[in-house]
């Protein structure tokens, strides 16, 4: 259901005018709502640069043998 109403931007307070909305949806004027794009956009960045970092600690590993990989032989 939507309806034609005013209410303020839930970031800053600055009041939207006429907002048509879906129930329950959250609403941001422009700025805050590319604020908060551009800090999500951030985050996956250093989520991606850390997860890089990790691999890279973890590569150093890949050369050591297992003893315990395959089949194990009593022989």
């Amino acid at each position: 259901m939507k309806a034609t109403n005013t209410q303020e931007c839930v970031a800053c307070a600055t009041p939207l005018a006429f907002v048509e909305e879906e129930i329950g949806q959250v609403e941001y004027c422009d700025p805050c709502a590319e604020e908060i794009s551009e800090w999500h956009a951030q985050q996956e960045r250093d989520y991606g640069a850390a997860e890089a970092e990790a691999d890279a600690f973890l590569a150093q590993y890949d050369d050591d043998p297992n003893p315990y990989h395959g089949t194990y032989s009593e022989e």
